[in-house]
């Protein structure tokens, strides 16, 4: 099954359920809310008229416009009237997939304040969502800049103590997957590696870990 399909599938079940989570969340709720409330409870009169904004990052393969993310941003809209920005690293899909392998992470989250700080649409504050890898660079930019505000952060599948072990990797373009592979072969703390690999700026090697807190060069700084 390609990942678009999976994820469009996944993306739709997983809105509903942070729809409902987020306005629990948001209004202070501790009673249990049911699915089924999706489709009935008035999201806007419920938020106080209006909601803020959403700010989407994806996972390691995917981009900013794959079709499960633009159906998740279409679903929030619907449900809350939110206006949803997808954050994008580069001019171009391609280019989107690629930096969530070989981009520096640290550059990313520079580039992604300064994106942010420049929409005037964000300025109040948002909410934020990450997705895998997202997850972490999200909470990275709550710790390093958090300008304009996150409110609530929800983090799907973060990795926040970071990975030991092969990332699942399923891209639609098997050979990023494959040189993510090569190189956590060389090593993930050798410099050249570390440098250039995404997944190496959060490898957490619990039997190395004086080599881990010297060489890491995102998770061991974010997680102080």
């Amino acid at each position: 099954v390609h990942s678009h399909a999976r994820m469009s599938k996944c993306a739709l079940l997983l809105a509903a359920c942070l729809t409902v989570l987020s306005v629990a969340m948001l209004l202070g709720t501790s009673h249990a809310v049911s699915l089924d409330d999706v489709t009935t409870l008035d999201l806007e009169e419920a938020l106080g008229g209006g909601s803020l904004p959403v700010v989407l990052w994806h996972g390691m393969g995917d981009w900013s416009n794959l079709p499960g993310m633009a159906d998740l941003g279409k679903l929030i809209t619907k449900q809350t009237g939110s206006y949803v920005h997808s954050v994008r690293i580069g001019s171009s899909d391609e280019q989107d997939q690629y930096d969530g392998f070989f981009k520096p992470v640290n550059e990313q989250i520079a580039m992604v304040c300064a994106a942010l700080k420049a929409n005037p649409q964000l300025q109040g504050g948002f909410n934020a969502i990450g997705f895998s890898q997202g997850g972490q660079f999200l909470r990275a930019y709550v710790q390093r800049c958090n300008d304009p505000p996150v409110r609530n952060l929800i983090s799907v599948g973060g990795q926040h103590f970071g990975v030991f072990g092969l990332p699942r990797c399923e891209a639609t373009n098997h050979t990023l997957c494959e040189w993510m592979r090569e190189l956590l072969d060389v090593g993930a703390y050798v410099e050249f590696v570390r440098n250039r690999l995404v997944q190496a700026q959060y490898w957490n090697d619990p039997f190395k870990q004086q080599e881990y807190v010297a060489k890491s060069q995102f998770i061991a700084d974010i997680n102080n």
